[in-house]
């Protein structure tokens, strides 16, 4: 079997967290009850999240015990499996106090985006 190239899939989820960040900059809980189509975007950036989540090996996994995977994964799953409930409160939350930690602790592992070329 395949190993997962941790290394990717935790960049994968440090961007995502990122992109959905700067997207919600200065947005409040209203505003985003007000634009669905930020909301579907979050919405499949913190979906993104989870996947690349569930891919790491259970020792990337082990590095970084602070972050809630069980909670991450079970937000993937909601978010995939039952879209058609999805509660925008929940998605407010992860928004406005999930990311910035979730940030932190993959950035304190020494994953970043290598430099564009010029």
């Amino acid at each position: 079997m395949r190993q997962p190239d941790n290394r990717a899939l935790l960049l994968d989820m440090l961007l995502a967290a990122r992109e959905a960040r700067a997207l919600a900059e200065g947005l409040t809980r209203d505003g985003l009850m007000e634009d669905r189509v930020l909301f579907l975007a979050l919405q499949k950036l913190i979906e993104n999240i989870g996947e690349a989540a569930s891919r790491l090996s259970e020792g990337a996994r082990s590095k970084l015990p602070a972050l809630p995977w069980k909670d991450i994964f079970g937000m993937r799953h909601r978010l995939v499996h039952d879209y058609m409930r999805v509660n925008l409160d929940r998605v407010w939350i992860v928004i406005a106090t999930d990311l910035d930690p979730l940030i932190a602790e993959i950035e304190h592992q020494g994953i970043t985006p290598e430099p564009e070329n010029e």
